[in-house]
């Protein structure tokens, strides 16, 4: 057998919070919602077990039908290792009956991971009490599928600890589809990707597609591998942190319309890159029909094994040529494709050509790439009340944040957005070839009340339109306000270059190149402020930094980036510099092994304080599934308490990789580290590819 490599990377995610915000959740739980009665205890076994059983730990049932058939709410499903089917669940009630009072919970026993298809809660004509709780599953579908997850007209469902697996972009519409005014859903430590390949979009076109959704908690998840949205929603009173998401090729997080409290907090969102198909073709050797609508080439191979589709998603984009249209009517969504006729030619909805009644288009230098311009974050409707706090988003061809609430006919600003409040986030953008329109852009339009303060935006930072605007002690790589927006009050800011339309520059804010100089964030005057500018580490550089110290004494965040509590004056940008010397870090290696034909062979990570602490450091950890799964008998799970006494800076996790004959693609599994205490994880540069296969 060849020799395969499994690669291990960490999945450190910032936890600094979750204590804090998790009871506030149970409390709530508590009070809303019945308490989770055992009435019973049953046990599923689809390997050894019989129907004909009264569904004991000893004497399990097989099947998923016969505990449906018998379960009622309050009881407990105990589930072995097996395939299971799919679950399926409906209502249609003309008037809405709750399907149950108590929680119904299907829990994986320990060290077991069952499969299940799909799940469908479809409940039409009302909204329906079901209380349905599913812990510690992988649902994985067996064919095409357009939702693995299908919930509608639903109140009360967890997702818990799941593994939710796609076919790939083209095969598998989404992850978790809510809809119907479903209401109190959770989707908690849940993992959203694709097993068959990881490519970008080896996962789905959709991760979670959440719309006319209320009390959403979307909570500590792994999503990857979309060619649309990582998680999308319409939600009011809702919850998205601790997520983790990357391999994107649409938006990371898109919020069509809501009222809050909605919280976005914590979150890291990175490596969104927009399909650009290799071409075969020499593109001026394209010949044009004479209308400029059609395209042939025999080198060409349009359409052929594209991750994803090409009509209607893909668009051309027109370099130079004889007789072509050129400027903003060649942009997003301007000339997609209509048809791939073969792969040999391909018609467009739009002619090319920049003159109806000229010659036909010839010599034409082109490329084709996905209609979207992409963004880590995207609001595009109504939505009030909202906190975006403590987020990474980096790495993006395209938009970094797009905050867009807006509503339309609506003047004189067409204001669909209200009181934002925005702090404490890191936007920075690594890609070379990013577009240069887009490079590192963090745009906010058509709201009214607006506080961004304690932030760290290498890039542009964009105001169109904006009413009530509060601006503090922010770092900025290029700024740029215009479009009628009116400030209450701005001030304590580091700006690098940009313009300030007809507003005054607060007295104790910095500006350091005043103007239009688009490339001037790259000046050492800028990059000095931060510890290691080219590899992605913006804390303050020393005590003489100069955002040190910057920030407005009566207007800050409460505590930093990392939960650490602010000094008087506070710091500018998104970290304080006091918390380096006083909290250590805690960061944990990458790893990767050979896996042996037999036996098993230790994966040992590294977990290391940054400095040793002056008193007990402890963290949690646990082995999450990727493309190596525990039901796969790839790995042995482990997880526990890690405690560094004193004086101590590094400890050890080991994990056993567990040999077989197998011929497989390298492999991946995930160490999450979770709740510390004396020090905080260490921000991490998450890798563009998490997995070498």
């Amino acid at each position: 057998m060849a020799a395969k490599t499994q690669n291990f990377p960490n999945s450190t995610k910032q936890t600094h919070n979750s204590p804090k915000f998790r009871l506030l959740f149970l409390l709530i739980a508590c009070f809303i919602g019945p308490s989770l009665a055992s009435a019973a205890t049953y046990y599923l076994d689809a390997v050894n077990g019989n129907n004909d059983n009264p569904g004991t730990s000893v004497q399990p049932w097989q099947t998923l039908s016969k505990a449906q058939s018998t379960v009622t709410g309050g009881d407990t499903v105990i589930v072995r290792n097996g395939s299971y089917g799919g679950y399926h669940e409906a209502g249609y009630n003309e008037a809405t009956v709750d399907i149950r009072t108590d929680w119904l919970v299907y829990q994986a026993e320990d060290g077991h991971t069952p499969e299940l298809t799909n799940i469908i809660l479809d409940n039409q004509n009302g909204v329906y009490d079901v209380y349905l709780r599913f812990n510690g599953f992988k649902v994985r579908p067996s064919n095409d599928i357009s939702k693995v997850i299908n919930v509608r007209g639903s109140r009360y469902i967890d997702f818990l600890n799941c593994s939710i697996i796609g076919r790939g972009a083209k095969s598998t519409g989404c992850g978790i589809y809510i809809w119907g005014n479903s209401t109190d859903i959770t989707i908690d430590n849940c993992s959203l990707y694709g097993d068959l390949d990881d490519s970008r979009f080896g996962g789905f076109t959709n991760a979670i597609y959440a719309f006319g959704g209320v009390d959403l908690t979307i909570t500590d998840n792994e999503i990857r591998q979309m060619s649309g949205y990582g998680i999308a929603a319409n939600c009011k009173d809702s919850t998205i942190a601790r997520n983790h998401i990357h391999k994107i090729g649409g938006d990371g997080i898109y919020i069509g319309n809501g009222n809050g409290p909605l919280l976005i907090e914590d979150n890291i969102v990175h490596d969104l890159y927009i399909y650009r198909p290799t071409l075969s073709e020499t593109p001026t050797a394209t010949t044009w029909s004479a209308d400029g609508k059609t395209m042939y080439n025999p080198n060409a191979t349009w359409g052929t094994d594209e991750p994803i589709d090409c009509e209607d998603i893909m668009e051309i984009h027109l370099i130079s040529g004889t007789n072509i249209r050129t400027g903003s009517s060649t942009g997003d969504y301007e000339n997609r494709i209509e048809e791939v006729v073969s792969p040999t030619e391909v018609r467009f909805k739009n002619s090319i050509k920049g003159d109806p009644d000229g010659v036909t288009p010839s010599n034409v230098d082109y490329h084709l790439i996905v209609q979207t311009h992409g963004d880590l974050m995207q609001f595009a409707g109504e939505t009030s009340n909202v906190t975006i706090r403590g987020n990474q988003f980096y790495d993006c061809y395209g938009q970094i944040l797009w905050i867009q609430p807006r509503k339309y006919n609506n003047p004189p600003k067409d204001i669909g957005g209200h009181n934002f409040l925005v702090e404490n986030n890191l936007c920075w953008n690594s890609y070379t070839d990013s577009q240069e329109e887009y490079c590192g852009t963090v745009c906010f339009e058509h709201i009214d009340g607006l506080t961004v303060r304690n932030n760290t935006f290498i890039g542009r930072l964009r105001f169109y339109q904006i009413g009530d605007a509060n601006l503090y002690n922010n770092i900025v790589g290029y700024v740029q306000i215009g479009g009628s927006t009116a400030f209450t009050e701005h001030d304590y800011n580091i700006f690098c270059h940009g313009t300030f339309s007809d507003h005054s520059i607060g007295s104790n804010t910095t500006f350091l190149f005043p103007g239009n100089s688009w490339d001037r964030w790259r000046d050492p005057a800028f990059t000095s402020i931060f510890a290691d500018y080219d590899n992605g580490n913006f804390r303050h550089a020393s005590v003489a930094s100069l955002g040190v110290g910057h920030g407005d004494p009566a207007n800050y965040s409460a505590a930093d980036i990392l939960g650490v509590s602010r000094s008087i004056p506070p710091d500018a940008g998104c970290y304080e510099y006091g918390d380096t010397p006083s909290q250590p870090l805690i960061s944990v290696s990458d790893q990767s092994v050979t896996e042996a034909d037999s036996g098993t062979t230790d994966a040992v990570f590294t977990v290391s304080l940054s400095a040793a602490g002056d008193e007990i450091v402890t963290v949690n950890y646990a082995t999450a599934s990727g493309t190596a799964t525990t039901a796969d008998s790839d790995y042995t799970a482990v997880s526990g308490t890690l405690s560094f006494p004193v004086g101590t800076t590094e400890r050890t996790i080991t994990v056993s990789v567990n040999g077989d004959t197998n011929i497989e693609s390298d492999e991946t599994f995930y160490l999450n580290l979770s709740d510390p205490v004396n020090a905080p994880i260490a921000l991490v540069v998450w890798p563009s590819l998490i997995c070498v296969f």
